[in-house]
């Protein structure tokens, strides 16, 4: 939660007529991609090499990765760490919650002795339960 609300409230390098000067000399300028004296047509600033305008929140944005609808913030180069280590904590959530998910569903088949139950087909013959039958079985109706 503190990453979320971290790349949710920091300045993600703003550019503004006051501070362009300090974004001009970060990087060079390469004449290919990024050409010296351009100016944004919105802002009115000169776009430092590796801006770009961000259409969302009407700004230049010093090394403009995209504009995050769910952090509500353009990501750049002074959130940019706070919104990787945000990914990296959701990816964690997210596998933690399957493995936890995985042990709960197998306890629950193991305890109810699921795996020793057979269904009778429409030949009537009987049949051993299938692990992938339980697991759908367990996924739908859990």
């Amino acid at each position: 939660m503190g990453f979320f609300i971290l790349c949710s409230v920091t300045n993600p390098g703003t550019i503004t007529q006051s501070n362009q000067e300090s974004f001009l000399k970060a990087y060079g300028y390469d004449g290919v991609m990024f050409q010296k004296s351009t100016l944004c047509p919105t802002c009115n600033v000169e776009k430092p090499a590796r801006s770009k305008h961000c259409s969302v929140c009407n700004n230049c944005v010093h090394r403009f990765d995209h504009h995050c609808v769910w952090v509500n913030n353009c990501i750049g180069a002074f959130n940019i760490r706070y919104f990787l280590v945000y990914l990296f904590t959701l990816t964690a959530m997210a596998a933690n919650l399957a493995i936890i998910t995985v042990a709960f569903l197998t306890k629950v088949v193991l305890l109810s002795n699921m795996m020793l139950g057979s269904y009778i087909d429409d030949q009537g013959q009987e049949h051993a339960v299938e692990i992938l039958f339980l697991i759908q079985e367990k996924v739908t109706f859990a």
